[in-house]
């Protein structure tokens, strides 16, 4: 984790060889919200992909990066104090391509396809 104290792995499961599923939970009192925004804070898009990557890391069992990012729609804004918990939903193919949301029961956040390298 990059960021200390920015969020909590609350659970994970392998749904399947290619897919996996976090729950994390955020911490709305991380010293990133600080600055990001003082009066209306929300979860900044580059710390969302660090949450996605160090998910991918865990599925993996590897240390990774993002090489491209093809595609990366942020739908929604992420409220720390209303939307602490997220699903992170993962699909990793063969050739390291990924397919990532971050999402809850009842809305999708981001939509992320990226390419991973192993270090």
């Amino acid at each position: 984790m990059a960021i200390q104290n920015y969020y909590t792995v609350l659970q994970q499961e392998n749904i399947s060889p290619e897919e996996w599923l976090f729950t994390v939970r955020l911490n709305p009192d991380c010293k990133v919200y600080k600055g990001h925004f003082p009066n209306q804070p929300v979860a900044p898009g580059v710390c969302q992909l660090q949450i996605v990557k160090d998910c991918a890391e865990t599925a993996l069992g590897e240390q990774l990066r993002i090489t491209r990012i093809k595609q990366c729609k942020f739908l929604r804004i992420i409220i720390p104090s209303e939307d602490t918990t997220l699903d992170i939903y993962l699909r990793i193919g063969t050739d390291n391509t990924l397919h990532a949301e971050v999402r809850d029961a009842n809305t999708i956040y981001v939509k992320i396809k990226a390419q991973l390298e192993k270090l």
